[in-house]
């Protein structure tokens, strides 16, 4: 659903508009530093999903980077560690609902005795290196620096609407799917206190709002339906990637991989060496299969009975693996 939205926000032109508004007629880009900070921006406003989040932020930041002649390598740096970092800091972002449900198996077994949201919100204070990336994108945003010597976007065709040929589509092309969706979430997890359903059913809710909006402004249904495809299409690498990453982690816990680790640990690996080792792991990894949710999802089930087998804290191992997850987006 989020690669439907964010590809509907792109053919409809909403970019297009987005852009011109921004730099010619609000004129509020006219920097490196503010476009940068604008692109970051537009991630956070898609906080809740970290795939939706990296994808925004690429559209925007494309015509903006070129625009102000930065590089692509910055503009995928500030996607990759924007957008899967402020997700995992998120406790009821997709990714917060994920790592909930690796977490509830571990519950419904008997490996832990609390509620799987406890868990979540315990392991926050302990993200520090996913904190730390999401405040370095933002100072070198400030400082304005740039990953090669002479920018690569200069070699690249220019595709901002000029400041004479203004964008015949509206604004709301590209800020209405987004409110709709964010919106439902909020409204969905209020009335049945389920941020799972919301943030399923919300995707539903804001493709079907929009097209209504579209149809309003005489995009055949047809062409829209084709959107919606294109952008769901373009996301199907990384759901079957999180699929059979799943089916892995699954297949992990019956066999009792954590358990048979700990009984190996506690005896060749001193303690205080298990979370760097952990992190370690993770890392290799995450850079393997370029996805912090697989990760994730392989992991989880490994190392929380390894944890509570050897009396290691549990949100400590939790944040561990979390920050091994998205060190791969520096590699990236």
């Amino acid at each position: 659903m989020i690669g439907a939205i964010i590809n509907v926000m792109k053919q409809s032109g909403g970019i297009d508009t987005l852009i011109y508004q921004l730099v010619y007629k609000r004129n509020i880009v006219k920097s490196k530093g503010s476009a940068q900070l604008i692109t970051i921006a537009f991630g956070f406003l898609m906080c809740l999903e970290g795939v939706g989040s990296m994808m925004l932020i690429g559209l925007v930041g494309r015509p903006l980077f070129n625009q102000f002649d930065i590089s692509r390598e910055k503009l995928a740096f500030i996607a990759n560690c924007t957008g899967a970092p402020l997700a995992w800091l998120m406790p009821f972002s997709g990714a917060g609902i994920f790592l909930a449900s690796l977490i509830a198996v571990q519950v419904e077994n008997g490996t832990l005795d609390k509620p799987p949201m406890y868990y979540v919100l315990a392991a926050l204070p302990y993200q520090i290196y996913t904190m730390a990336i999401l405040a370095l994108v933002l100072l070198l945003a400030l400082k304005q620096h740039d990953f090669t010597a002479q920018s690569t976007s200069a070699n690249q065709v220019n595709i901002v609407p000029s400041s004479d040929h203004q964008p015949q589509t509206s604004i709301l092309a590209i800020i209405l799917p987004v409110a709709i969706l964010l919106a439902s979430i909020l409204v969905i997890t209020y009335v049945t206190r389920d941020i799972s359903s919301a943030v399923y059913w919300s995707g539903f809710i804001s493709l079907i709002g929009s097209g209504i909006y579209f149809r309003v402004c005489k995009v055949n249904i047809n062409q829209y339906v084709e959107w919606c495809v294109k952008g769901m299409e373009n996301m199907l690498p990384a759901a079957i990637i999180l699929t059979l990453a799943f089916s892995l982690s699954g297949i992990t816990g019956e066999l009792g991989t954590g358990k048979y680790l700990a009984s190996f640990v506690s005896n060749e690996v001193p303690i205080w060496l298990v979370p760097a080792s952990i992190f370690v792991i993770c890392v290799l990894i995450s850079f393997s299969t370029g996805s912090s949710g697989a990760t994730v999802s392989i992991m989880t089930p490994i190392i929380i009975p390894l944890a509570v087998s050897i009396g290691i804290s549990v949100p400590l191992v939790i944040a561990t693996v979390i920050s091994g997850a998205v060190f791969r987006l520096i590699g990236s």
